[in-house]
């Protein structure tokens, strides 16, 4: 209670609270919950692949939806309102990534408004569905802007560019950001990941971005976003390292992937989309290598 109390965000929404105490207690059982539902929601992540058709695909609304080896449906299947994936009378909801039930929003809009939806898969929230009629569509205010970085430096690298974000604030979210440039034959893949904190490892998951940019063609050929799972053991000997440098570690679980052609602008949009709240991410897209004197050259 003392320490909830003299919690900076706390404060920040509850100071003038008439009843400091039980907001206090209000605030605790919530983050309980939201830090146990998380939980529950990456172990059950983990056991997916042993049935493909377990919750929310064994519901009969989805009987006629193709269930990819990953655990992924076709994006083309469903039609988007705004806000919720709706398919025989039934809403359904991109995985969430973080314990905040609103976090892929954003993802989801920003991939709904690709030129073409043929060739995106996404895997569906077990947790966040039920009919249409009675599932509720949620609408969020929080303005993204998607300015290109220096695509034609981008585009000359003939060794690896990496760089890595540490949290400003004690409450930022995750430990740090790691990115990598790495030029490959004519392509350049493109490599990020978002650690979770130390000691939340079982109920955050780290965010992985992968993309095969081609400079020829000013396109992504490939884009996918993925929630990497770590034990305790696994996220300490992460955080030793870079992503540039680790290898496969973890349990990789996709979230999206396209196959179609993305453009530089869509590809800055969907990454700020799944780095929600991530700011050196949104900051990174959003300024260009030019202007902000190559930021990833030196982690801050």
């Amino acid at each position: 209670m003392a320490d909830t109390c003299c919690n900076r965000e706390f404060q920040f929404f509850w100071k003038e609270a008439r009843d400091i105490d039980r907001m206090a207690r209000v605030w605790i059982a919530e983050r309980f919950l939201s830090d146990e539902i998380a939980r529950q929601r990456l172990f059950f992540l983990r056991d997916q692949d042993r049935s493909l058709r377990s919750t929310p695909y064994e519901q009969p609304a989805l009987a006629d939806v193709e269930v990819d080896d990953e655990g992924l449906v076709p994006l083309s299947s469903f039609k988007f309102d705004g806000s919720r994936l709706i398919h025989n009378g039934y809403a359904f909801t991109i995985f969430c990534t973080t314990s905040s039930p609103n976090s892929t929003h954003w993802l989801v809009n920003a991939l709904c408004s690709a030129a073409s939806t043929e060739d995106i898969n996404v895997r569906l929230d077990p947790f966040l569905f039920g009919t249409e009629q009675d599932f509720p569509a949620m609408f969020y205010k929080m303005w993204q802007y998607g300015r290109p970085l220096d695509w034609e430096r981008i585009s000359r690298i003939r060794e690896p560019e990496h760089g890595r974000w540490l949290p400003r604030y004690s409450l930022d979210h995750g430990q740090c950001t790691d990115l990598c440039w790495r030029p490959q034959d004519r392509e350049i893949h493109f490599l990020c990941e978002e650690l979770p904190r130390s000691g939340q490892a079982e109920c955050e998951a780290a965010h992985y971005l992968h993309a095969i940019y081609v400079p020829s063609t000013s396109d992504a050929i490939h884009l996918d976003g993925a929630l990497r799972l770590y034990t305790p053991d696994e996220l300490d000997a992460r955080s030793a390292l870079h992503v540039r440098n680790c290898g496969k570690c973890g349990l990789r679980k996709k979230i999206f992937r396209t196959r179609s052609p993305v453009s530089r602008d869509r590809l800055s949009e969907i990454a700020q989309a799944f780095y929600v709240w991530n700011e050196d991410v949104r900051g990174y897209f959003y300024r260009t290598l030019a202007s902000a004197g190559n930021p990833v050259d030196q982690p801050n």
